[in-house]
């Protein structure tokens, strides 16, 4: 998820922050605490911000990422489901290809 250009002046450079850090490293463990620290604001204050500039929450942006990320590398590689799922930051693969389907909307 990107802000348009545009939309840049009027956004919390918090948010933008977080949302280049989660595009930059998307595989990272990350939580919402860590992602708050990230930009020295307490987990509310991120989430209450995500929400208002990006109308969601910051975790998922980070799993819409992840799964983009996913959807490119099984198309162009030849690596497996799981390593593929790794590799984007996700150690279950059962939630994996649960939230992978739900995206894409595999049947």
């Amino acid at each position: 998820m990107e802000f348009p250009a545009h939309d840049n002046v009027g956004i919390d450079h918090r948010v933008r922050d977080v949302m280049a850090l989660i595009s930059s490293l998307p595989q990272r463990p990350w939580t919402l605490e860590l992602l708050a620290n990230s930009v020295n604001v307490s987990p509310c204050h991120l989430d209450r911000h995500f929400r208002k500039y990006a109308a969601t929450s910051p975790m998922a942006v980070l799993k819409a990422k992840r799964m983009e990320l996913a959807a490119d590398l099984l198309f162009t590689t030849n690596s497996s489901v799981k390593q593929i799922a790794t590799g984007v930051g996700i150690a279950d693969l059962s939630h994996f290809v649960k939230d992978f389907e739900a995206k894409y909307v595999i049947d």
